[in-house]
């Protein structure tokens, strides 16, 4: 596996000015919860696995309620960056 990183800062900039803040790829919030319709996730646990800079589980906690939002991503840069943004790190 190449250590090149895949995602260098400015790259990520123009995605969050395509995409919006927190997002890789195109659907925004509206994608997020179009995936997860039909499912309660009030006070449930979720796996968010492609972290990207949290945008994602950025909704699936403050819109849909889950409690907590663990993600994974293999790039330690847009992992870091997801908690630079606001967002909690443990």
């Amino acid at each position: 596996m190449s250590a090149e990183i895949q995602y260098q800062g400015h790259f990520i900039e123009r995605l969050h000015a395509v995409w919006g803040e927190g997002f890789l790829s195109p659907g925004g919030p509206q994608e997020v919860c179009e995936i997860v319709r039909g499912l309660d996730l009030t006070g449930k646990s979720v796996l968010d696995i492609g972290f990207g800079t949290a945008g994602p589980a950025t909704v699936l906690a403050r819109d849909l309620g889950a409690s907590r939002v663990v993600g994974v991503y293999i790039e330690e840069p847009l992992h870091r960056r997801g908690y630079c943004e606001g967002r909690e790190s443990r």
